[in-house]
């Protein structure tokens, strides 16, 4: 029981942070955005190559990307 706990709490734990939630997040945070400030919004959106970028560099694991990827 304690062994499996672990198993399943570090699953856990690698799920919080990772590629699909960070893109998630940026979507509803430029929404967000755009209802608290044009200036905000405008600064998220000129950014958001430079998030997604870094995301992936962050949170995708080589093995993890499509063969096709580059």
């Amino acid at each position: 029981y304690e062994q499996r706990s672990t198993e399943i709490l570090a699953k856990l734990d690698k799920a919080s942070d990772n590629y699909a939630n960070f893109v998630f997040f940026l979507k509803h945070l430029l929404k967000g955005s755009m209802k608290i400030s044009p200036a905000l919004a405008k600064e998220l959106t000129d950014a958001e190559d430079a998030l997604i970028e870094w995301a992936e560099g962050e949170f995708v694991i080589e093995d993890d990307r499509p063969k096709d990827a580059s």
